[in-house]
Order: C-alpha cells, then sequence, then structure tokens
C-alpha cells in the first residue's frame, strides 16, 4: 500500500495531546510524537489521513487496527492508550518508544552478529505469539515496523494490514495483495489463505538480511520481487558470510520455502530449534512442547548486550517440581543426580553410534554383493579399467569388441556383477561438456539407465555419448552433493 502525504501538525492539540514533531508516515496515515498534558509523558500518535476519512472500510481498518493489540499486553508489542476522533481526524494514542528502526540499524551495519540477530529474532517472535493465540496474523513483519530502544528492547508496530483469523467477515476482498514485497509470502502475494506462517516466512527474510545485510529476493521492481518470491529460491547465505553454522542456515532455509506446509507452523517450533544454535532465556519459553527438526552441531554463547543467560536448561522428564505435602518440606532437586543422568546419556549415544557404524564396516560387502571376485572391472578415471578389473588387451571389459568408447561396458545377462555395482552413485562426464550424477540402473552395449540424483528421474545415456565414469566420491558428506546439485541448477559444470 503506498503512502499518503502527511499531515503538518506541529504545535496543534488532539484531545489531550499537543503535536510535537512528526515521527513516520504509513500507508493509512502519520505518526507523531506527541505529549500527554495530564500525564506528562511522551506519546506516539497515529493520525488517520484527511483522504482516507470519506472511506468507510479506511475507518474501520483504522479502528480495527487498535483494537487489535488494545487487549494485547507484552513487553515487545507497543501499548495502545486511547482512541478516539476530533476535528474530523480519527486518530489513537500509543506508548512512544524512544529508539531507532531494526532498518536504520541494519543500513548502520555491515551485518548483525549472530547472537544479536537471534536475540532479536527471539523477542519478535515472543510478540507473535501473543498476537498469533488471539487469532491475529501481521501481514506486514519489516524492519521498519520493528523499534529497538535504548535498552535493546524491540517492539513490534503498524498492525494496519493485521488479519483477525477468527473474525467472520474480513476488511481485505478476495486475491487483494497486501504488504511489502521484499518481505511478503508467496501464498500473500497469490490472495491465498494467510496464518502464522506467513509471518515466520516474513521473519526468515528478515533473519537472513539481519545476519546477510542483504534480501534474498529484492529486484528492480515490485513485480519482479514478488515473481522472485514465487518462482526462485534464495542465494545461499553463505555467499554473504561463512560463518554461519549449518544448522542456522537450515533454519533459516525452512522459514523461507515457498510452500507453507513445510515451514514452521509455529513460532514455538522456530524457537525449538533456533535455542539449539544460541541458548535464550525467552526462546525456552516459547520452545515448550514444539517438535524440533534440526540437530545443529553449534551451541553458540550469547552475547549479553542480546541474549539473557537462561538458567540451567532442563528436559520435561528432568524436572521436578517442588511439591509440598502436608507436615513434609518441599522436595529439592539434586544437582548431581541429574549430571549423572546427562553423563550416562551422552554414553549411551556415543556407544550407540559405534555399535551402528561397526554394523555398517561388517555389513557393507554383503550389501555391495559378495567378494571382489564377483565384482564388474572398476573403473578408471579416463574411463577404462583400472589395474585387476579383468578387462581384456583393448581395454575392454569381458565381450567388448574394443570399438566402444572409453567406458566401462557392465554385460546386460550378467547379473551376478552387475547388481554389485547397479545402484551406486557414480559421475559421467559427457562429450557435450554436462556432467551427470546418478544411480545406475541397467546397462547393455549401446545405453546406460541412470536415475539422476538431482531429480530422482531416470535417463537413458547413449554410450557413444560418455566421456567418462568415475565413481562418486562424497569427500564432504551430504554438503557435497548439495552443493552439486545447487551447481547443476544454476546450469554451471561442477570442477572437481
Amino acid at each position: 500500500m503506498s503512502s499518503v502525504p502527511p499531515l503538518d501538525m506541529n504545535g496543534q492539540s488532539l484531545g489531550g495531546y499537543t503535536i510535537l514533531e512528526r515521527i513516520g508516515a504509513g500507508g493509512m496515515g502519520t505518526v507523531y510524537k506527541a505529549k500527554d498534558r495530564d500525564l506528562d509523558r511522551f506519546v506516539a500518535i497515529k493520525v488517520l489521513s484527511p483522504v482516507l476519512e470519506s472511506d468507510p472500510v479506511c475507518i474501520e481498518r483504522f479502528k480495527h487496527e487498535a483494537r487489535s493489540i488494545a487487549a494485547l499486553s507484552h513487553p515487545n508489542l507497543m501499548h495502545i492508550y486511547s482512541v478516539g476522533s476530533e476535528k474530523g481526524l480519527n486518530y489513537f494514542a500509543m506508548e512512544y518508544v524512544d529508539g531507532i528502526p531494526l532498518s536504520k540499524n541494519l543500513s548502520e551495519k555491515k551485518h548483525l552478529p549472530l547472537a544479536e540477530a537471534i536475540g532479536i529474532t527471539a523477542q519478535i517472535l515472543g510478540a507473535l505469539d501473543k498476537v498469533h493465540r488471539a487469532g491475529i496474523v501481521h501481514r506486514d513483519l519489516k524492519p521498519g515496523n520493528i523499534m529497538l530502544d535504548r535498552d535493546g528492547r524491540a517492539v513490534v508496530l503498524d498492525f494496519g494490514l493485521a488479519k483477525d483469523t477468527t473474525a467472520t467477515m474480513g476488511l481485505t476482498g478476495t486475491g487483494t495483495i497486501m504488504g511489502t514485497p521484499d518481505y511478503m509470502a508467496p501464498e500473500q502475494i497469490e490472495g491465498e489463505d494467510v496464518g502464522p506462517f506467513t509471518d515466520v516466512y516474513a521473519l526468515g527474510v528478515m533473519l537472513y538480511e539481519m545476519l546477510a545485510n542483504s534480501l534474498p529476493f529484492h529486484r528492480k521492481s515490485a513485480v519482479a520481487t514478488m515473481r522472485a518470491h514465487c518462482e526462485e529460491d534464495a542465494p545461499p547465505i553463505t555467499n554473504y558470510r561463512s560463518d554461519i553454522p549449518p544448522s542456522m542456515r537450515a533454519i533459516i532455509t525452512r522459514m523461507i520455502t515457498r510452500e507453507p506446509s513445510l515451514r514452521y507452523q509455529s513460532v514455538g517450533a522456530v524457537a525449538s530449534d533456533l535455542l539449539k544454535v544460541c541458548h535464550n532465556s525467552q526462546l525456552e519459553k516459547l520452545a515448550g512442547d514444539a517438535p524440533a527438526s534440526i540437530s545443529p552441531k553449534t551451541i553458540l554463547k550469547s552475547s549479553p548486550s542480546a541474549i539473557t543467560k537462561p538458567k540451567a536448561a532442563l528436559t520435561k522428564s528432568q524436572s521436578v517440581k517442588k511439591k509440598t505435602m502436608k507436615g513434609r518440606k518441599p522436595v529439592k532437586e539434586n544437582p548431581e543426580k541429574l549430571k549423572t543422568g546427562h553423563a550416562q546419556m551422552i554414553i549411551g549415544m556415543l556407544l550407540g553410534a559405534v555399535i551402528i557404524l561397526l554394523l555398517i564396516v561388517i555389513l557393507r560387502p554383503f550389501r555391495r554383493g559378495g567378494d571382489d571376485r564377483n565384482r564388474p572391472p572398476a573403473v578408471g578415471e579416463n574411463g577404462r579399467p583400472g589395474k585387476g578389473d579383468g578387462g581384456d588387451k583393448n581395454g575392454g571389459s569381458g565381450n567388448a569388441s574394443g570399438k566402444l568408447p572409453r567406458v566401462t561396458y557392465l554385460p546386460e545377462g550378467d547379473n551376478s556383477q552387475a547388481q554389485s555395482v547397479y545402484g551406486l552413485e557414480l559421475r559421467f562426464s559427457m562429450k557435450d561438456g554436462r556432467v551427470l550424477l546418478g544411480l545406475l540402473i541397467s546397462a547393455d552395449e549401446k545405453n546406460y539407465v541412470v536415475e539422476r540424483l538431482i531429480d530422482g528421474e531416470r535417463e537413458t545415456i547413449p554410450v557413444d555419448q560418455i566421456e567418462s565414469i568415475i565413481p562418486w566420491q562424497k569427500k564432504r558428506g551430504l554438503e557435497a552433493v548439495a552443493e552439486h546439485l545447487r551447481s547443476q541448477m544454476r546450469g554451471r559444470r561442477l570442477d572437481r
């Protein structure tokens, strides 16, 4: 929604308030700093633009903004003091936050430290938890609507586009697009149903911006930006900084995934996973029983200025509530028993991991189809059989006649040999420069049938188009495979 022309009301009176200066303007009106003459305190007053005073829908939406948060009390939500109408103007007075918008803070810094970004996110999650439980979706989360006061408190502002999901009738027409393009979720852009997951998406974009100092989907025009939200993936945050742990990257990726059902469905679930990256007392309160799906390896120490150090966190089964029984003293927790329990749990997990690794090593030869004598010829880096491969002098493999290109031919009839190779991950270098990773499904003299790792589809590759085949070495585990898939989708050839 575009901004309306601001009113010049400096020095004027409105209700029991004296207007001092204009401090901001939004889609529906102007915000002023004012003085409450009766209580001798500063307040912020939002005044509906005169050009909208003749529109009943705009007036109702303006009052709806005040009603949406007037009944809610939370340290990270602004407080509404009064609502009124005077001199043909509708207004409401609210808490004045002495600070700067998060947007200005981001423009002054290259990027935020991880602990500080998580600390701000935790406070926003707390405010969202309060409004979501009341059935309200903000729909316009962005750094410009987050104020940071001098004590580091983050306050969520501007509920002008908020949607009450419990209301029987809405103020927004079907298919109406409302919000700020850089932070809008795909379902919001497409005019579909919104929910807490819509605010989670916007917060994920903000978290990306706080850490990378760059917007993931920003384009030259609003239309191009909205199209990017709906059709493109965000660039890896590692393109901007390398100190973001994998667990944090996974959280952001899930927050801004295009499909709403694949996102976090509640702020508690986000808090549960963030808590494993950085301990924070507010995240602990929000996490509750929300299931966590990320297993971070890195636990970061909190910045004292950004995150409050919590008390020792215990699982639900370990926490012992103090119960006062008649004639008895309250039951106290035993720290030594708790430490012993933690140690036993860690030792058990390590032993389980060792046993699993031993089983994998022991069973691996059987899974690959028997001893080495029954295996097919080994494939060299140049596509020819290596040492001990059993190939003929011409570099063939079995019944090859020497006319085949430099690839290993797997005989179709010899199932005992083929089964030990089928299903392995191989790297095919094509003569046209293309590189393909896939699982070998079947092979004959003319064609290889491969299941591509990038999309799971099967592809038939003519033998005469293959330059070489080598086994795919997972030097960096799943990260290497993921990076290869991303390179393929960007149309670049993987250099190994």
